[in-house]
């Protein structure tokens, strides 16, 4: 299914997405995946095409990313306290980290 992004919104997603530093994208890679279930490789593939998503993957391995990356809970722990505490609405502390790493025995 192509999805058809008026070009005005299409402009910012870009400007944004470029504007990221590497550290920065690549959070974003594992957010996509971690919000919608699909990497952004997939996504790409689906939404654009095999062709457009090969050619995002090598022009991502350039520059460090993967766009094949799965988001995994366990391996990304600091970042899945700060997301919990912003989904259920509090501002996340490093003692929130903390007692999280307590309650999972780390």
């Amino acid at each position: 299914p192509h999805i058809t992004i008026e070009p005005r919104i299409s402009c910012g997603i870009v400007t944004f997405v470029r504007k990221l530093t590497m550290s920065q994208g690549k959070v974003l890679v594992k957010l996509i995946d971690r919000q919608t279930g699909n990497n952004a490789y997939s996504l790409v593939k689906d939404y654009k095409s095999k062709t457009s998503a090969f050619f995002w993957q090598g022009v991502g391995k350039l520059f460090g990313y993967n766009l094949k990356t799965e988001y995994d809970e366990e391996e990304e722990f600091a970042m899945e306290v700060i997301l919990r505490s912003i989904e259920n609405g509090t501002n996340p502390t490093y003692y929130d980290y903390i007692d999280a790493r307590k309650k999972a025995g780390l």
